[in-house]
């Protein structure tokens, strides 16, 4: 050949000016468009088999166990689903059964989930959670005032109420003052 000669590249071939990270790029950019189009005719096809519209027999197979996978990708997902929502501690108040954030209703008892939370501090006396607007905790029955810091304090009057509420302390309160008084006498 003489350097004269043009040398003929065909249409598909690439120059090698074109730089191999392109080429890559290339390349994997059409492996992705290769794999769409044949996802696209196999749920194609799928369909077809599914409608009655192809009845070859080897397609048939496939898709008989395609239905299958399918039926158990269903059970797995909503498997995985119910886990989750279990984990998240997302149960009915009425019957215990778990739900979906942003569900309203209980799909078991027809309950409705939509309350708000409640909020709660610490008994200061047994630590235990009390509900702001409780007076009393459940715990140990210690008077607490509704208000969040207030909580039943002895007055020099003998009063021995939350500020301003005039309820009662406990008996377990009053014990517990009683057996303290009763220890420092003995000294």
């Amino acid at each position: 050949m003489s350097q004269n000669t043009p040398v003929t590249i065909p249409k598909d071939a690439v120059p090698r000016e074109v730089p191999l990270r392109e080429l890559e790029r290339e390349l994997q950019a059409l492996a992705g468009a290769r794999t769409q189009a044949h996802l696209k005719l196999a749920v194609r096809a799928y369909q077809l088999v599914r409608d009655g519209e192809l009845q070859d027999p080897e397609s048939l197979v496939i898709s008989s166990e395609l239905k299958k996978v399918e039926s158990r990708v269903f059970a797995l997902r909503k498997e995985v689903q119910a886990r989750r929502i279990a984990a998240k501690g997302l149960r009915c108040p009425n019957c215990q059964t778990p739900y979906s954030e942003g569900d309203r209703f209980c799909g078991s008892c027809g309950g409705t989930l939509d309350r708000p939370p409640v909020e709660t501090r610490a008994c200061p006396e047994c630590a235990a959670e009390v509900e702001m607007a409780a007076r009393y905790c459940p715990g140990c029955g210690y008077s607490i005032a509704p208000s969040a810091g207030a909580a039943t304090k002895a007055s020099p009057g003998g009063d021995t109420s939350p500020a301003g509420t005039g309820a009662p302390k406990s008996a377990a309160t009053k014990r517990k003052k009683k057996a303290t008084a009763s220890a420092g006498k003995g000294d």
